[in-house]
């Protein structure tokens, strides 16, 4: 079963989490709650066409945001100091 998750955690991870728990869910026919009732077919059906999906696309719009910021830090790199700071205030 998926591991507990921990406040202050990385949105990345907790999705990955979110989703890890899910597949359990659809994967065990007999997954139950903490408490011991079963998922109805309505709740699994939630989780396959629902929940999953909005967190693929959280992941994935995750791992976009994260590759622009790289590039941009990339270019700043390869623009060099003077280029990147802007002109200076100095006398």
């Amino acid at each position: 079963m998926p591991r507990p998750i921990t406040s202050g955690t990385d949105p990345v991870l907790l999705l990955l989490s979110c989703r890890e728990a899910i597949r359990a869910v659809l994967l065990a026919a007999e997954a139950t709650r903490a408490h011991g009732a079963p998922f109805s077919t309505s709740e699994r059906h939630f989780l396959r066409q629902v929940a999953l999906p909005v967190i693929e696309q959280f992941l994935s719009r995750i791992q976009q945001i994260r590759s622009e910021q790289e590039q941009q830090q990339w270019e700043r790199f390869a623009a060099g100091p003077g280029e990147a700071a802007g002109p200076s205030s100095g006398s």
